[in-house]
């Protein structure tokens, strides 16, 4: 495996996105990690993509596979209208697919159509009035600028597509909350180049959770934010102080302090508390 991400680590990571769920990580923290070792993984595309993942110029481009509600059936589908001829327009999608409203409305959340150059919410809305019509109607016309439709912003689209996909090709949510983070909070990178007993704070993404039957009460966490990924240990004592947030909290600011041992870092925490920032706009 370490053979195949140094020498091929496109194919590295199309394989292990294809074959999802195994192993430790989520699919999310597998991008992330492409994204560190130079290999973008490209978003869904009604052109480009295909059922699987697929190396593309040195890069994965994310399957269709990813979105939800688009089973095997839409994907059959969608492949056979693809080797006829590229999609030109939502209406195009509809017209030549059986798709649900679903399966559409899933892939224009998760930016599969933005190669149309229509807004995603514009995009839904033009899914409604094809709705209305339906396959066996008249080719649409209608004024799109009866309405005006804002853009979503970065925010939005980011947690659309969380919520399609379960992850974003794009820009990790630490990225969006980093400005509103705390003065004093480390990114991963600076807390790890301190010295053992350094006193630090740091705030991520959780991104796995473990509590073994081995563990004596002790609860291993793993956050992660723009720059990678670090290890968290939680001593009972301090568990019990704030499971609440450990069990609720998907992003959290986490005081401890520098522990290494062995090749090891982890931070042995002392305080855990939910990030509650504002995220940049754009």
């Amino acid at each position: 495996s370490a053979w195949l991400k140094c020498y091929y680590p496109a194919e590295f990571y199309a394989a292990l996105l294809n074959n999802q769920p195994m192993g430790f990580y989520t699919p999310h923290v597998i991008v992330g990690d492409a994204r560190r070792h130079g290999v973008k993984v490209l978003p869904v595309d009604i052109n480009r993509s295909r059922g699987k993942c697929m190396v593309e110029g040195g890069n994965v481009r994310l399957g269709f596979r990813y979105v939800k509600s688009v089973g095997e059936t839409a994907i059959v589908d969608l492949e056979q209208q693809q080797a006829k001829k590229p999609f030109s327009s939502l209406e195009d999608v509809y017209l030549r697919t059986g798709l649900s409203r679903d399966a559409l409305q899933n892939l224009v959340m998760a930016g599969a159509m933005d190669g149309f150059g229509v807004s995603r919410r514009q995009l839904l809305w033009d899914l409604g009035l094809l709705e209305q019509r339906g396959r066996e109607g008249l080719p649409m016309v209608y004024a799109r600028t009866e309405v005006a439709l804002p853009a979503m912003t970065r925010v939005e689209e980011i947690s659309a597509e969380y919520d399609m996909q379960g992850l974003s090709t794009g820009s990790h949510p630490m990225e969006l909350f980093r400005e509103g983070v705390p003065a004093g909070v480390l990114k991963t990178a600076e807390a790890a180049s301190l010295p053992a007993g350094s006193n630090v704070t740091v705030a991520g993404y959780v991104v796995c959770h473990q509590m073994p039957a081995t563990s004596k009460g002790h609860v291993f966490l793993t956050i992660e934010d723009e720059e990678g990924l670090m290890n968290i240990v939680i001593r009972p004592d301090v568990y019990e102080k704030y499971r609440y947030v450990e069990r609720t909290e998907p992003l959290m600011l986490i005081r401890g302090q520098v522990q290494k041992r062995d090749g090891v870092i982890n931070i042995i925490a002392s305080h855990l508390e939910p990030l509650k920032v504002i995220p940049a706009s754009s």
